[in-house]
């Protein structure tokens, strides 16, 4: 699986994804990705294949409404450290592919759940 990582989300995210064994980039790695929007995300997701991990509910709304292409990874978590947030997803990764090697385009992680479109 590919995955794209959304702006607002820790960097250091890409290493776990890539460490799981799947190709990972945050959006700093393209040119001013910074400061990318959530139209030019889900351009890209799109058009090379990603799944989008993010915390923004514009990606979202956006499934919601318009539906796969891109799927996405909604983590639905609060705010909490990167360390934590780094281990909690850790933790919940093999849920997390299984949901999507079993077909679902919209997989929402919260604090007690998993919950899979």
């Amino acid at each position: 699986m590919k995955f794209i990582i959304d702006t607002q989300l820790p960097p250091n995210l890409e290493e776990l994804f890539k460490w799981k064994g799947h190709e990972a980039r945050h959006t700093i790695r393209w040119q001013n990705g910074h400061l990318m929007n959530d139209n030019e995300i889900i351009s890209i997701a799109k058009s090379e294949g990603f799944i989008v991990v993010t915390k923004d509910n514009d990606f979202l709304n956006h499934f919601l409404v318009s539906g796969f292409p891109p799927a996405v990874l909604m983590l639905s978590i609060g705010n909490i450290s990167n360390p934590d947030l780094t281990r909690f997803l850790s933790n919940n990764f093999k849920s997390i592919e299984d949901a999507f090697l079993a077909g679902s385009h919209l997989v929402v992680l919260q604090t007690d759940r998993l919950i899979v479109w």
